[in-house]
């Protein structure tokens, strides 16, 4: 996966500036309530799924499945045949993802322990794993393979980490029947996938029923699509599939997604100090939690002896990537859709996730650039 990402970062960071634009510039208009009509508008899917959702849900219960999916795709490839294969490789990315993580909830929390801010504790724990991946490669022969998955990793932990959180701590219901059914798709899909079983059909099936069984189940389905690809057997033409996909994540999923979500930052105005604590909370964490949790752990892990730096990465490098670790904006407008119901909170979110991105991705680089040599030989994924 991290080749198909690597790629087009310009292609995606376009799309996705255009997306940012056109969802603010609505948002402001005179169509800004027609939008949100449109957004709330029910849609009914076809036979045989029987699933009837509003446009905004689908967008984020049923394409972002997609993108979780890829995800699943990538982390399966990494620790069957990449760079995390190695024993002991994942140790390092996926503990600092834990403590960058930890720390970044522990500060929103300090700020909003009580009342309806608190569900959000869980926006400023996620990284958006397309635009940190994607910065990265904008700086070229300078960044080699072991740094991006490092921090590809720590951000695939951080986003299964935060929906996980979410959906199990904030739901008000769980449907045990569905989920044990969900549950039991994806056993039948390992089975197959340890018989070899090659045939397309009978995967394509379970994975739409587990899909269906998680979104009645109360757990977020998008958690269905990392597990549904954990399932999977690699075959030859598993790599042109991954490839396709990341292309329809890159230049139309993640960019559809910021226009429906962000088309409603502005819509609500500052108002309390609910809504300056949970928009300091979700700053505080991403800017300085996230970047802080994850430096500090690899600090004690190498220091201790308990892990390695990656190959060729230096401790200036490894600044630059904490610090790209506090982008947060595809999973983190997620994640707020989930925690909140209020719209003034939820606008609080939306713009901090916003401008707390935007401070990391140029702090990051900025700290890498300078601290990266030219020519550095890389390597693909």
């Amino acid at each position: 996966m991290l080749d198909r990402l690597f790629d087009s970062p310009k292609r995606m960071g376009v799309g996705l500036a255009l997306a940012i634009a056109a969802g603010l510039l609505v948002a402001n208009s005179p169509v800004a309530d027609s939008y949100s009509a449109l957004l709330h508008k029910p849609v009914r899917a076809i036979w045989p799924l029987s699933v009837q959702m509003d446009l905004l849900q689908w967008l984020n219960e049923g394409l972002l499945t997609a993108y979780f999916f890829l995800i699943g795709l990538g982390l399966r490839r990494q620790l069957l045949h990449g760079e995390l294969s190695r024993p002991g490789a994942f140790v390092l990315p996926v503990l600092a993802a834990l403590g960058g993580a930890s720390l970044a909830a522990a500060l929103y929390w300090l700020l909003n322990g009580d009342g309806a801010a608190y569900a959000g504790w869980g926006i400023p724990m996620a990284t958006d794993l397309p635009l940190a991946i994607g910065l990265l490669s904008l700086l070229g022969t300078r960044i080699n393979l072991a740094l991006k998955v490092f921090l590809a990793t720590v951000a695939v932990v951080d986003d299964l980490l935060a929906v996980l959180v979410i959906a199990l701590g904030y739901e008000s219901q769980m449907n045990m029947p569905a989920l044990w059914g969900g549950l039991g798709c994806l056993l039948v899909s390992l089975n197959l996938s340890a018989f070899r079983v090659h045939n397309p059909l009978p995967y394509t099936l379970l994975a739409l029923s587990t899909w269906l069984l998680f979104l009645h189940s109360g757990i977020q389905s998008a958690v269905a699509g990392v597990l549904v690809a954990l399932t999977l057997p690699l075959t030859p033409d598993s790599g042109v599939w991954e490839r396709r996909l990341g292309g329809l994540c890159s230049l139309l999923i993640i960019p559809l997604f910021a226009l429906a979500n962000l088309g409603l930052v502005w819509t609500s105005d500052p108002a309390g100090e609910s809504w300056w604590r949970v928009f300091g909370g979700i700053c505080l964490g991403l800017c300085v939690g996230k970047p802080l949790g994850v430096l500090m752990t690899t600090v004690i892990l190498v220091k201790s002896g308990l892990s390695d730096l990656p190959k060729g990465v230096r401790w200036r490098q490894m600044i630059g990537a904490s610090i790209l670790s506090g982008l947060s904006f595809t999973i983190g407008l997620y994640v707020a859709s989930l925690a909140f119901r209020s719209e003034t909170l939820l606008s609080a979110a939306r713009l901090a996730v916003l401008i707390s991105s935007l401070f990391c991705g140029i702090l990051g680089l900025t700290v890498l650039h300078r601290s990266t040599v030219a020519n550095v030989p890389s390597q693909s994924a």
